[in-house]
This record gives C-alpha cells, structure tokens and sequence, in this order.
C-alpha cells in the first residue's frame, strides 16, 4: 500500500510509557528499534482509523481514552498525528504483542536513555525529555506546539 502519513500514540499508565520493539527484518524502517505503538495509513483510511488498526495488530488493544495532541505536514504532504492516552488496569493487562514486532514493554523515563529508538521517535523524546517526563508522571496531555505540533 502506498505511504500515505502515519499515526502514533503515547500511552501511559502508572507514571510509564508503552513502547513498542521493531521486528530486526533488514529491509523495513529502524529495524530492532523502540518506537510508539502505531504506524502507517492504508490506502483509504484516516489517520485516526490508521491508529486504531495499528494498536489492535501491535498490541492487542484499542485504549478508550485517546486524544489527539497534534500533528505535522512533510515536505512531501504526508500527515503524521500523534495521540495521547492513558490506559486503564483492564487495558494494561490485556496488552501482548500481536502479529508485528518483538516486544512491548512499559519503561520509566529513567529508563529511556538505554534504548534505541526509531529516527521519528528519537527527535520527540530528544528534543523535548523535559515534556515527555511530565507527561508521564502527571499523565497529562500536552499542548500540541509545546512538542513542535500544528494543533
């Protein structure tokens, strides 16, 4: 399916972000790298529904409370959006890996430092450390332009 945009989401529970583990396949995007759950739009689809096809194939769960944050446009009029969630116990426990990537995994902010990530995902947390460890421990939505978004 042609490259259409992408969507992804920042899902938190209990001070932790859910990160999702890359298959290490050679030829697709940042193989065996940390990233968001989420991913690209089919042909057809919109972003939001995009998303929510995404995590049910990534991890087993569509979260009840999703916001949308903001989004970008790239040179090549492709739109990324990203989202905001914070998962109940009941969604937490029924979170496993579907039938893409290697695993997933909650992590503190401490522990972001160790890992890999993919490019896209790499910038947000780099270029904005200080608001991602907010938004986990006040599991508060941010305001789109405080992450370099158009709301």
């Amino acid at each position: 399916m042609p490259y259409q945009g992408s969507s992804d989401a920042i899902l938190i529970y209990n001070k932790k972000i859910l990160l999702f583990l890359r298959d290490n396949i050679p030829n697709i995007a940042d193989p065996d790298k940390w990233c968001l759950p989420g991913g690209s739009l089919e042909l057809g689809e919109s972003n939001y529904q995009a998303l929510q096809r995404e995590l049910k194939e990534e991890i087993n769960i569509i979260p009840s409370d999703l916001n949308y944050v903001g989004h970008l446009v790239s040179p090549n009029n492709k739109r990324y959006e990203l989202y905001f969630g914070k998962l109940t116990e009941e969604e937490a426990k029924n979170i496993h890996i579907g039938s893409e990537g290697q695993e997933i995994r909650f992590f503190s902010f401490d522990e972001l430092a160790d890992l890999k990530f993919t490019r896209s995902i790499a910038g947000i947390i780099n270029e904005h450390a200080g608001l991602i460890k907010m938004m986990m421990e006040k599991e508060e939505l941010p305001k789109p332009e405080d992450l370099g978004l158009m709301p």
